[in-house]
């Protein structure tokens, strides 16, 4: 059954990198934007669909570029650190995907 709006990252690993696979063969340019661990309320983990999306090259934007801990979306705490409340380690997942080399 395809993943709903609200349930993207829910799907297993392999079935989110077959998916891209399928994408990137179609050779459409694409760049992947507004990732992020909440969508509808529900509270998922990016790592498996980041990981699969850097290792075939995709480009990738992140939200939301803001210093706030209480926004579970938000990459920065209020000190400007990697915000980690309440979202799989988002902040930090994030900066260390942004830290790799770029893959073309």
């Amino acid at each position: 059954m395809p993943a709903t709006p609200a349930s993207w990252l829910l799907i297993d690993a392999g079935t989110m990198s077959a998916r891209l696979r399928q994408l990137r063969a179609a050779g459409p340019p694409v760049m992947i934007g507004e990732v992020a661990p909440l969508n509808a309320g529900t509270l998922m983990n990016p790592r498996a669909f980041l990981d699969s999306a850097y290792a075939q090259g995709f480009s990738i934007s992140a939200r939301v570029w803001k210093r706030d801990g209480g926004d579970a979306d938000a990459l920065l705490d209020a000190a400007g650190r990697p915000n980690n409340v309440n979202n799989n380690g988002w902040g930090t997942l994030f900066k260390e995907l942004a830290a790799r080399p770029r893959r073309p």
